[in-house]
């Protein structure tokens, strides 16, 4: 496949021994309340790809069966973390989830709590941030919807990466740069709210 035929969002390309792992949210399941994973190319070139191979896949008794939206996979003692925001139709469950395998097409199995961001929150484009002295941590958007003025917040996560650590923080909310966001013209009435999406 060249790159143009490949349809899908969220795009997070990992290279890896000399190969480029491209996942993202599956363009045509991301509204739907029947998402069932997500797929890898694998390109040596960024230009030809491989076919969709599937890395996740939802087992029947598992409990996101929507969204499944941007994937992210990070390298951490010598595993592969998935990062991805998953919701459950019906409910205002939609947080950031972690999988981990041993290559980078998976298979990935889920890893720790159902999502590493509050029960009660509608979080999403968790993003794995090691600092200086190599301690884990996730930053994630608080969204919008719920808060009006979009927060990017980080979480500390324990050393296997199977629990956050304490409360997560806000880094900053939305509004603090109004000197130069613009109005999304959003379908909703959204004058008064600011909008975070998609750390890295």
């Amino acid at each position: 496949m060249k790159t143009q035929d490949i349809v899908l969002r969220d795009p997070f390309v990992l290279p890896y021994e000399g190969k480029y792992y491209l996942f993202g949210t599956r363009s045509f399941t991301c509204w739907e309340d029947h998402a069932t994973g997500v797929d890898a190319y694998v390109s040596e070139d960024l230009e030809n790809w491989s076919e969709p191979i599937e890395v996740l896949h939802k087992s029947d008794d598992f409990w996101a069966n929507k969204c499944y939206w941007a994937p992210e996979v990070h390298v951490y003692h010598n595993k592969f973390y998935m990062f991805v925001t998953l919701s459950k139709a019906g409910t205002d469950i939609l947080g950031t989830a972690l999988f981990i395998a041993d290559h980078p097409l998976g298979p990935y199995k889920s890893h720790g709590p159902q999502t590493m961001t509050p029960e009660d929150w509608r979080s999403l484009d968790g993003t794995f941030y090691q600092d200086k002295k190599g301690n884990p941590y996730m930053v994630f958007c608080h969204e919008w919807v719920q808060v009006s003025d979009g927060e990017m917040n980080v979480v500390a996560l324990n050393e296997d990466l199977n629990k956050p650590i304490g409360e997560p923080k806000i880094l900053f909310r939305a509004s603090q740069g109004k000197t130069w966001v613009k109005n999304a013209n959003f379908p909703r009435e959204i004058n008064n709210d600011y909008i975070t999406d998609g750390p890295f």
